[in-house]
């Protein structure tokens, strides 16, 4: 039998991207970002930085949902079946594991206690993993001190405000035409 499908670069995306949208229930891809980022862009280099930053901010920038960039980048690796399949590797792990929690969960004396217990541990673990993809971005775009600073600004500010984040956007995108980063 003829293994070398093994070792192509659709079969190792798909089953990193399964493991990993597996442990990102919590908090999504975005979660779970910078390990995609350091696997197709640092270890295997099948994209350059610059093309996986770019493709989660065109992700991010279409409707629909947050795993678009994996979408993306599976394309690049390996046309539309690469797209559809980095796409069925991401939803169907979290989907079936979700199924099984609820059935689980479902008509037994303190399920909710157990469902509680499961959401409350996953709430840290989400919001470091979000912090970690923020990293991942901002050292993959921020090329100069004045970038890193308006980063480092912009996070505060989203943090401590109640701002939209697509003033910010706009003002990054001012800041840039003037050429100010």
């Amino acid at each position: 039998m003829d293994w070398a499908w093994i070792d192509s670069p659709l079969w190792l995306l798909c089953t990193h991207l399964a493991l990993l949208s597996a442990t990102a229930i919590g908090g999504g891809m975005i979660a779970v970002m910078p390990d995609v980022h350091r696997f197709v862009v640092e270890t295997h280099h099948w994209v350059t930085s610059e093309q996986f930053a770019s493709a989660f901010a065109m992700a991010q920038a279409s409707p629909g949902p947050n795993f678009l960039f994996v979408s993306i980048i599976g394309w690049q690796i390996a046309g539309w079946l690469g797209a559809v399949l980095a796409s069925v590797a991401v939803v169907a792990p979290p989907s079936l594991i979700c199924y099984a929690v609820i059935r689980i969960g479902s008509g037994r004396t303190g399920s909710g206690a157990l469902q509680n217990a499961i959401r409350e541990g996953l709430v840290p673990l989400a919001a470091g993993l979000m912090l970690a993809s923020g990293w991942v971005l901002a050292s993959a775009v921020d090329q100069n001190w004045r970038a890193a600073l308006m980063t480092l600004v912009f996070a505060v500010i989203l943090m401590r405000t109640r701002i939209h984040p697509l003033w910010l956007i706009g003002l990054g995108a001012l800041a840039g035409i003037a050429g100010l980063v």
